[in-house]
């Protein structure tokens, strides 16, 4: 898949991982990013279409934080930068 190989060349901070791809290809996308020694660290934020939060989480358990479409800006603001301030401590 394109976006792990990307993901493993590049070696992002984070990572914010469209779900509309598919279920099954964003779940295996963040799987084999999880699962490869080289992106295991890198948190994954799953964006995803549905209206309410505790639903999102629910279905992606595997993902670091999940965020709603259409979302807050102040709250990917916060999401993004409690995952870097993790990272640089």
């Amino acid at each position: 898949m394109r976006a792990v190989m990307l993901a493993q060349t590049h070696q992002p901070d984070l990572i914010l991982l469209d779900m509309k791809l598919s279920n099954l290809s964003a779940n295996q996308v963040i799987d084999d990013l999880k699962h490869d020694s080289k992106t295991a660290t890198i948190p994954i934020i799953a964006v995803t279409p549905l209206t309410t939060l505790q639903d999102d989480c629910s279905t992606m358990l595997i993902a670091d934080d999940c965020i709603t479409q259409p979302y807050d800006f102040n709250q990917l603001e916060i999401v993004i930068s409690r995952h870097i301030s993790q990272l640089n401590s």
